[in-house]
């Protein structure tokens, strides 16, 4: 049927085919000249997408993906999935949807969201000296730059308190040694009262 009403691309083809087609369905379709490309539509059969890293899965049952995939994302009636490699867009009514792209989380977060969630964890135990090594998204850019800005706070603070150290060293010797010579003083006046009396 597709090859039978082939307009200028699957993607208008499957369209056109929704509309010829009556009764329950799921369909997945792959284009022989663009094998990447996966396009799937639906209309009172299950179908879902299955999300497991940078892996896109499609099923009939959300079940079957449950050992498979992170979470899955359910396709409405009369939507259409396109997924091409790592990411996938939902169209409905006419109008795109993009649900998620992991492209742009790539780009906005980090290629592995997993050592962002690590630099968290070591965060929230107020260990700040690891960077995020070869960070690729916005998000690990923004948290090396907060970790270094900690850091050089931290050594700030460091030697402030070093100085600080030091200065109430100083004080405290000076505090002694004023001391030392009040009783010095004090012994003096009293051997002269005892002098004069």
């Amino acid at each position: 049927m597709i090859e039978y009403v082939f307009e200028k691309d699957l993607e208008t083809t499957i369209k056109k085919v929704r509309e010829l087609i009556t009764g329950a369905y799921a369909l997945a379709i792959i284009d022989r000249e663009n094998p990447d490309q996966i396009i799937a539509i639906k209309l009172g059969s299950p179908l879902v997408v299955g999300i497991a890293g940078n892996d896109l899965f499609l099923s009939s049952d959300a079940n079957a993906l449950s050992n498979i995939t992170e979470k899955y994302i359910p396709i409405d009636d009369n939507e259409m999935v396109i997924i091409d490699k790592n990411t996938y867009k939902i169209i409905s009514s006419g109008t795109e949807i993009e649900k998620n792209s992991f492209e742009s989380l790539k780009s906005n977060v980090n290629e592995d969201i997993n050592v962002i969630l690590t630099s968290l964890e070591k965060y929230s135990k107020l260990n700040f000296v690891d960077e995020i090594q070869n960070p690729s998204g916005n998000v690990a850019i923004g948290l090396n730059n907060l970790s270094n800005i900690i850091n050089q706070m931290l050594q700030e603070n460091k030697s402030n308190g070093l100085v600080l150290e030091e200065s109430s060293r100083v004080l405290l010797d000076n505090v002694n040694l004023l001391n030392k010579s009040s009783n010095e003083i004090y012994y003096t006046m009293q051997d002269a009262k005892e002098v004069i009396e």
